[in-house]
């Protein structure tokens, strides 16, 4: 089965109660279904589809561009598009350019190489850190410790432990983002669940959250960069 070119795969799955439609990063299209449910029914689900399809294959498109971090990258908010030179004499070294968004990445051989990108935004992402404890203490929030994580599934996590875990991958986002996902975790310290006062809590803290969280929301597909 194809749509805009695209072959859909198709899972049946015993668990599964309703079809559903999944547009991955990459550009796939993927359908769930219940493990009887009449092929007939799920081509016409699919049909029924057709232009949310079509629209989330754009947005997959232009997810693409930042799926290869040796060509443009992300910090702080701003698309860096990476330029590589080579250099006899240099260590290798990293300039974010903010005035032409231009990131360069110096090499002894000039090759392309997303780790030592990926070792720059790591360490530039320390900063998270120190801005976790800031947060905390002018909320009256105790916590132990901040980790820097390298999670694929989520920004960051808090445990009931008194501590934060933080993908470093955060420093990719603009900083209001980065202080949002922090106050949310932070907020977990009083609230360990998502309910209505949690979110009350959210909300006096950040009044604009809403605006951060669908940044990372549809910016989920970072999490996914430097493999």
């Amino acid at each position: 089965m194809k749509i805009a070119d695209r072959e859909i795969e198709i899972r049946r799955k015993p668990a599964v109660r309703n079809i559903t439609i999944t547009i991955t990063h990459e550009g796939r299209v993927r359908v769930s279904a219940p493990q009887n449910a009449p092929e007939s029914r799920i081509v016409q689900f699919v049909e029924n589809k057709h232009r949310w399809i079509e629209r989330k294959l754009g947005d997959a498109e232009w997810h693409a561009e930042y799926l290869d971090p040796t060509r443009r990258i992300l910090f702080r908010g701003i698309p860096y598009d990476v330029r590589w030179l080579a250099s006899d004499e240099v260590s290798p070294l990293v300039l974010f350019d903010s005035d032409s968004s231009v990131c360069t990445a110096t090499t002894v051989s000039g090759s392309h190489d997303p780790a030592l990108l990926s070792e720059v935004l790591a360490r530039y992402a320390l900063e998270l850190r120190q801005l976790a404890f800031d947060a905390a203490a002018a909320r009256s929030v105790s916590i132990n410790r901040v980790y820097l994580r390298n999670q694929r599934t989520r920004w960051g996590s808090s445990s009931s432990r008194m501590n934060l875990s933080l993908n470093w991958r955060l420093i990719m986002a603009p900083p209001p983002v980065a202080s949002y996902l922090i106050l949310h975790e932070l907020a977990h310290q009083r609230i360990m669940n998502h309910s209505r006062d949690f979110w009350r809590l959210v909300r006096d803290w950040c009044p604009d959250f809403p605006e951060h969280d669908a940044w990372l929301r549809s910016h989920a597909f970072a999490l996914t960069l430097f493999r």
